[in-house]
């Protein structure tokens, strides 16, 4: 298990998008509880985050991620949820495989980790989405693990430019300085 996925950062910036997107469904153009997906989801430590939070706002909440060791401990991590039978789980698949068609907000937040948009192509018009970028460069991020940084992102513009959305109802940063290491991260949420 990579206990990077407890650092500082990641933890902040989970609880950053829950606060978020806690404002946004309750929102009345989104459905009543909606059924999330969430690419790259690595443990799935943000969805457990929004059940933690507020298990009463969602329906379901779905961890998608390519890394078949990852979904095994994103399983074990569910296992808190189990009361609610199904209201978390995990899939072993690529973003690019998902039907989004099934799910009413889609959040990714390894868009830097994921080479194309393909899978941002195949998100149907109308969907809610919410992302999350950082702005650490290939070339820096090598010196530290679980990086893997293969789509860069400059600043928000460069994120919002890159998944254009039709309406923005949230945009953010936020500055994380560990000394060496330092970046931001980008938060979008609106309507693809």
């Amino acid at each position: 298990m990579d206990f990077s996925a407890f650092s500082h950062g990641q933890i902040h910036s989970k609880l950053w998008l829950c606060e978020q997107i806690e404002k946004f469904v309750i929102k009345p153009e989104v459905p009543s509880k909606p059924k999330i997906a969430i690419l790259g989801s690595w443990y799935n430590i943000l969805g457990f985050l929004l059940l933690v939070r507020n298990n009463e706002s969602y329906k379901q909440i779905i961890g998608i991620d390519v890394d078949k060791t990852c979904i095994q401990i994103a399983n074990k991590i569910a296992n808190a949820f189990y009361v609610n039978t199904g209201q978390l789980e995990n899939w072993n698949m690529s973003a690019n495989d998902v039907p989004y068609e099934e799910f009413d907000l889609i959040i990714n937040t390894s868009i830097e980790n994921i080479k194309d948009d393909l899978w941002f192509k195949r998100i149907p018009e109308g969907k809610f989405v919410c992302f999350q970028a950082c702005d650490l460069m290939p070339e820096k991020a090598e010196n530290y693990d679980n990086w893997f940084i293969t789509n860069p992102i400059n600043n928000l513009d460069d994120l919002k430019a890159k998944f254009p959305l039709s309406i923005i109802y949230y945009q953010g940063s936020k500055s994380f300085d560990y000394g060496e290491l330092k970046y931001n991260r980008y938060m979008i949420i609106g309507k693809k």
